[in-house]
């Protein structure tokens, strides 16, 4: 399945509501970053990270909610790369820094970052940084995708489902060039945390099953 292809999910949810009727645990793991040494400009990198990152789990999430059963758990694996202290202006962190900014808030936030980094691609200056970006698009998008669990988490309490954001840890996988630090098993343990544990927190985000304090 490809997370930002409508069509692609929609195939999805229909093969899970014929064969299983629903579901009661989605775990967003899909996820991408250009490696340190990329030669691609700033906006080509901006737009495909947050078009996977956040915009993916985004629509993959949209089309699969209606088959969230009441009690269900929405898992989004995102990173400690989305903490926005000392990263970013005050006026960016204030944003968030409140329980009614929205879904455009957060689009937003994504697209002024895009629209800077084309600038800043054709050579306008330090466009992101003038602008109280970070210039890493994968700490962008990864500070998004918490502020959408934090969302989601606010919208759809009523249905009882539980969402929240994780940090697996560094993980050695494909994303990491096998980097990372823990296994692939070590790395699943706090998703899996948040998917069963009866006694977990609504909308938050977590690290080593251990809640932390964002922005």
């Amino acid at each position: 399945m490809d997370i930002t292809d409508e069509s692609s999910c929609k195939n999805f949810a229909e093969y899970i509501k014929k064969e299983h009727g629903g579901l009661d645990i989605l775990i967003n793991n899909a996820g991408f970053a250009f490696n340190s040494d990329t030669t691609e400009h700033c906006d080509h990198q901006a737009d495909v990270t947050i078009g996977i990152n956040y915009y993916g789990t985004k629509l993959v999430t949209s089309i699969l909610l209606p088959l969230i059963r009441s009690g269900g758990r929405i898992v989004n694996v995102c990173s400690q790369a989305g903490f926005m202290k000392n990263r970013y202006s005050d006026s960016w962190i204030q944003n968030f820094t409140n329980d009614v900014y929205t879904e455009s808030d957060i689009d937003y936030f994504v697209e002024t970052y895009k629209k800077l980094a084309k600038e800043e691609a054709s050579g306008k200056g330090h466009k992101r940084k003038e602008g109280g970006f970070i210039e890493s698009a994968y700490r962008v998008s990864k500070a998004a995708e918490i502020a959408y669990s934090v969302y989601l988490a606010r919208i759809i309490k009523d249905r009882k489902i539980i969402v929240n954001g994780c940090c697996p840890g560094l993980v050695a996988t494909d994303l990491s060039s096998h980097k990372g630090t823990l296994t692939i098993d070590q790395g699943a343990d706090t998703p899996i945390y948040l998917a069963t544990d009866p006694n977990v927190s609504n909308g938050r985000f977590y690290l080593e099953r251990k809640i932390q304090e964002w922005p």
